[in-house]
């Protein structure tokens, strides 16, 4: 399984954020990734707005 993160920076200011999603294939992940990719880049707020975004792994023991 899977989460999405970004990480939005402005002007020396950082947001996290996970969407409340559990994918259960990297594919799918990525996938969203991709689409939200496309989002982020047509509504940034200023031309030097800048994200960073990957899909992290969760441990398989982490329900344990």
């Amino acid at each position: 399984m899977y989460v999405y993160l970004v990480v939005l920076m402005i002007n020396g200011s950082y947001s996290v954020q996970a969407p409340n999603i559990v994918f259960k294939t990297l594919e799918d992940c990525l996938s969203a990734k991709a689409a939200n990719a496309q989002v982020l880049n047509k509504t940034k707020p200023f031309p030097n707005a800048r994200y960073y975004s990957t899909c992290i792994q969760i441990p398989k023991d982490v329900e344990a």
